[in-house]
C-alpha cells in the first residue's frame, strides 16, 4: 500500500537537539533528536558552529548542509507513536 507523507509546513530548531516540527495534517510537537548525538557522525556536525540549528527541508528529508539527513517520516512516527507498518495500514 503507497501512503503519502504529511508534509512537514512549520519547523524550528530548538534547544538541546530537539525540533518543533508541525505536519499538513495538523500533527505537530517536539520531537527530541538528542539521542543521535550519541552517534559520532552527528555529534560531529552538529557541535560545530551550532550547525543543529542550520538545517533546510529538501523534498521529505531534514537536512544539514546535505551532509546528514532525517527523513521526516520518521519524525511524523514518533509524533503519532506509530511504527511503519501501523502507519502503512491505517
Amino acid at each position: 500500500m503507497y501512503k503519502n507523507i504529511p508534509k512537514l509546513i512549520k519547523y524550528k530548531a530548538l534547544e538541546n537537539y530537539k525540533l518543533f516540527v508541525h505536519f499538513e495534517d495538523g500533527i505537530s510537537g517536539e520531537v527530541d533528536l538528542s539521542h543521535l548525538n550519541e552517534l559520532k557522525i552527528f555529534k560531529e556536525y552538529w557541535i560545530k558552529n551550532d550547525n543543529f540549528k542550520n538545517f533546510m527541508i529538501i523534498k521529505n528529508y531534514i537536512t544539514w548542509n546535505e551532509v546528514l539527513d532525517i527523513d521526516t517520516l520518521n519524525l511524523y512516527l514518533e509524533l503519532t507513536q506509530q511504527n511503519f507498518e501501523e502507519y502503512a495500514n491505517n
